[in-house]
């Protein structure tokens, strides 16, 4: 996933589109005015109005681009274990040794393709908060892009498909993104400060007030000890978090591909069936994640609650496939996403609001942590899962 992500929200969330736009305009990278006697030792570039806004959509873009990948790959699970990327069928289903039997498995779980995505940036994020605590002004940014990450990669790579592209070719057609993410970094971003250093550069006077302010930050914060002790204060955040992804990636990618609607495949076959199932779920996350502002969930253990509700619906589901209808379905993980994107913003806020100023960014870093543990750990539920499931048999009153 994101590890940039993991401070973003709690930036986004405790302060206003207005209030965000008064401190970019009111607080500008500064440039330090050199004699002409050093002007050869440090080079410094303004930042302008201009640059603020070219920072700006540069973010939303790294922010849409990172999580583009992730997302794709999550949506294309199935297909990538069913298919070779050429559209033909590689992987007999269960019903190939069992004709009463119309369980469609793979015989690998999507959650193969989960903990691929998710375990590389797993260790990164538990790592990360232990050497790097200082945020940049263009993290809301950031966090928006993100958000947009998960119903657009979701959307396009559905859409693709659905008009008649296989497999393939819609994820070929995705590596334009990382050169969007580097176009967004290298020629949009408007870098403000540069400095071509000698023997000058050690000399604290010399820093621009931007890097004096980085420099002070860093002297000023939190050490490994104190890091490590602020941890138990903040399973109380974590364990939640972490309870309401277990559940969520356990439906997604363990239970979600074992429901299938083989009445309606002559408009909608298994695959995109899949596909709109994650569809429906980014939606879901993205509303929920936007609503910070509007509604409050000061209880996060009542969406873990919730969550692990629906788990028990979708794993009965799976086995005896007892909801006659794919809408009543899509509804049901439409209201998953909003549980899982509500957990998620509603956790970061609370720690923006209730932790100090002085532990604030380490307890939103280290918190991210959960969901990401949260999400491996339902992948390697999800495997042992859907063997068991997919060797059981269905009953003719369950088709």
């Amino acid at each position: 996933m994101v590890i940039m992500s993991s401070y973003s929200i709690g930036s986004d969330v405790s302060s206003d589109s207005e209030e965000y736009e008064s401190t970019v305009e009111t607080t500008p990278m500064q440039s330090q005015i050199l004699s002409s006697e050093r002007s050869d030792d440090v080079v410094a570039t303004p930042t302008t109005r201009k640059g603020q806004w070219q920072n700006l959509l540069s973010f939303w873009l790294l922010g849409l681009t990172n999580n583009f990948a992730y997302v794709v790959m999550l949506s294309a699970a199935h297909d990538i274990l069913s298919v070779d990327f050429s559209g033909n069928d590689t992987i007999s289903s269960a019903s190939t040794t069992n004709s009463t039997n119309p369980r469609d498995c793979n015989k690998m779980s999507t959650g193969t393709i989960l903990l691929a995505d998710i375990i590389p940036s797993l260790i990164l994020k538990i790592f990360t908060p232990f050497i790097w605590s200082h945020v940049q002004d263009m993290i809301s940014t950031w966090s928006s892009g993100t958000g947009g990450a998960g119903v657009f990669g979701a959307l396009t790579y559905a859409g693709l498909t659905s008009a008649g592209l296989n497999p393939h070719t819609a994820v070929l057609l995705m590596l334009i993104v990382p050169i969007i993410m580097s176009l967004s970094f290298w020629v949009i971003l408007d870098h403000p400060y540069h400095m071509k250093c000698n023997k000058f550069c050690n000399n604290y006077s010399h820093l621009g007030e931007e890097d004096r302010m980085l420099q002070d930050d860093h002297q000023t914060s939190l050490n490994l000890a104190q890091k490590l002790q602020a941890i138990p204060r903040m399973f109380k955040y974590m364990i939640p978090l972490g309870m309401v992804y277990v559940a969520e990636y356990v439906i997604n990618q363990g239970l979600l591909e074992l429901i299938y609607f083989p009445q309606n495949k002559v408009w909608m076959n298994h695959h995109d069936q899949y596909r709109w199932y994650q569809v429906t779920y980014q939606i879901g996350v993205l509303i929920s994640r936007s609503s910070v502002n509007l509604i409050h969930v000061h209880h996060i253990w009542m969406t873990s609650v919730l969550q692990w509700i629906n788990l028990v619906i979708f794993l009965t589901c799976a086995i005896f496939w007892w909801i006659g209808s794919i809408w009543m379905v899509l509804l049901l993980i439409f209201w998953e996403g909003l549980l899982g994107g509500a957990a998620y913003v509603n956790t970061f806020y609370r720690i923006s609001q209730e932790v100090d100023s002085y532990y604030k960014e380490f307890a939103m870093g280290i918190t991210t942590v959960s969901d990401s543990l949260g999400v491996a750990m339902a992948g390697i539920i999800a495997i042992p899962l859907h063997n068991v499931i997919c060797n059981l048999p269905l009953s003719s009153s369950g088709t």
